[in-house]
């Protein structure tokens, strides 16, 4: 069934989110290999799982939203004349299309660092002062 499908690939997805270092495989492919492996049918056709996986993303992608409280929340402090970052963590194939789908760019401008695209990810602290440094601040003066 769908949901035993479904149900697996979750499953793989959380052990092997991301391919190997060694692997020639992108993000895109890699993931449509779990959903091949999921489905698990030898007779399936070999695109099934390509097609799976950009169904699941789009509809990922669709879903991926700033709740509106969330956004009231933003809009108070940009009224405040707050300076808003925001800094994700993931590869920036992961991190980009999530940042157009919820609209980030309407509440924090350019003012977007994805981990993927730096030499250290979150926690290190060279995200933050990257971070701090394109705001003009200095890490005592941000939350």
């Amino acid at each position: 069934s769908i949901e035993i499908i479904e149900h697996n690939f979750r499953l793989l997805l959380a052990a092997e989110p991301f391919p190997p270092d060694d692997s020639p495989l992108s993000l895109a492919q890699w993931r449509a290999s779990l959903w091949q492996r999921a489905i698990g049918d030898e007779q399936a056709p070999s695109d099934l799982g390509r097609i799976a996986y950009e169904e699941w993303n789009g509809m990922r992608l669709r879903e991926f939203q700033f709740a509106p409280e969330v956004c009231a929340m933003l809009q108070h402090l940009l009224e405040a004349q707050i300076i808003l970052a925001i800094i994700t963590n993931g590869p920036a194939e992961v991190q980009r299309p999530k940042l157009l789908a919820c609209n980030a760019s309407s509440i924090f401008g350019d003012n977007v660092v994805v981990s993927g695209e730096q030499p250290e990810p979150k926690p290190h602290r060279s995200i933050f002062d990257t971070t701090c440094a394109m705001l003009g601040v200095q890490p005592s003066e941000a939350v």
